[in-house]
């Protein structure tokens, strides 16, 4: 996972399977419940659901401080960003 949680560590931190976990990232159908648990663990590490607005969806914001690693955040380098994730 991105923010460096397993699928286990963020279903524990939830309280709900992996399997409940696997179905609702994969958008079957999951119950209002599983949500607003999953969504209560992520936000209990620092993330913050952000309200759409007019001409884009919803979204979030990542933990002050948050270091970031490859999946969100390239790398960089002595000189810089990487020439693969400047393009």
């Amino acid at each position: 996972m991105a923010l460096g949680l397993t699928r286990s560590e963020l279903a524990g931190r939830a309280g709900v399977g992996e399997r409940t976990l696997a179905d609702l990232e994969g958008g079957r159908r999951s119950s209002v419940e599983t949500y607003l648990l999953v969504r209560r663990a992520l936000e209990e590490i620092g993330i913050v659901f952000l309200h759409a607005l007019p001409g884009a969806g919803p979204g979030f914001t990542l933990p002050e401080g948050w270091a970031g690693n490859d999946l969100i955040m390239p790398r960089k380098t002595r000189r810089g960003m990487r020439k693969s994730d400047r393009d």
